[in-house]
């Protein structure tokens, strides 16, 4: 399948026939699909279920989701310095400053 996988009511089936008592390697190739595959789904079942720590599915889309909205954030903040050229002051060559990871540009004045 593509990058996205498998929908969640197929992996919620799968995991459903594991703990009916199949075996991984019976419903791997059954279905056509990797073990390692169901393994890493009833991994991530067992911590959005509290038996194991780590992230739940839901704080991964959460975490997905916002640092999505930072990289918009800070290309919208990228844009919006490069739009100031170069007779900035040091007020707005902050906005360089403050974007973790990018440099002041070379502007030939002195802040």
């Amino acid at each position: 399948m593509g990058r996205r996988g498998y929908p969640p009511e197929f992996k919620r089936k799968v995991l459903d026939l594991i703990e009916s008592g199949r075996s991984v390697t019976d419903v791997a190739r059954d279905l056509g699909i990797n073990g390692q595959s169901i393994y890493t789904w009833q991994r991530q079942d067992r911590i959005d279920r509290g038996l194991l720590p780590g992230l739940s599915s839901a704080e991964k889309e959460e975490l997905t989701a916002t640092k999505r909205r930072i990289a918009q954030l800070e290309m919208e903040l990228h844009g919006s310095c490069q739009g100031l050229g170069k007779g900035w002051t040091a007020q707005m060559g902050r906005c360089w400053s403050q974007v973790a990871g990018w440099s002041r540009p070379e502007a030939g004045s002195s802040g």
